[in-house]
């Protein structure tokens, strides 16, 4: 299946895109699409980032339907 992932801030500067399509197993859960999206981005760290998929916070055993959209948001510090 096909998922859309956003990435914001920081994760954006550090893939070098604010989103990409990536293809895995059906019926994966959000932790398994970081595992994936860890393969295709080493650089990667997922520490304190929330993850949202189809617009709603998620845990990650939530899974994830073919064409929905996971969008990556890290901390927001600053004042």
């Amino acid at each position: 299946m096909t998922l859309v992932v956003l990435y914001f801030a920081g994760l954006r500067d550090l893939v070098g895109m604010a989103e990409e399509r990536i293809s895995v197993s059906s019926n994966s859960t959000v932790e398994q699409v970081l595992s994936e999206i860890k393969k295709i981005h080493p650089q990667m760290r997922f520490d304190g980032v929330r993850c949202a998929l189809n617009e709603e916070f998620v845990e990650l055993d939530q899974v994830a339907g073919d064409g929905d959209t996971l969008a990556l948001i890290p901390p927001v510090s600053g004042g």
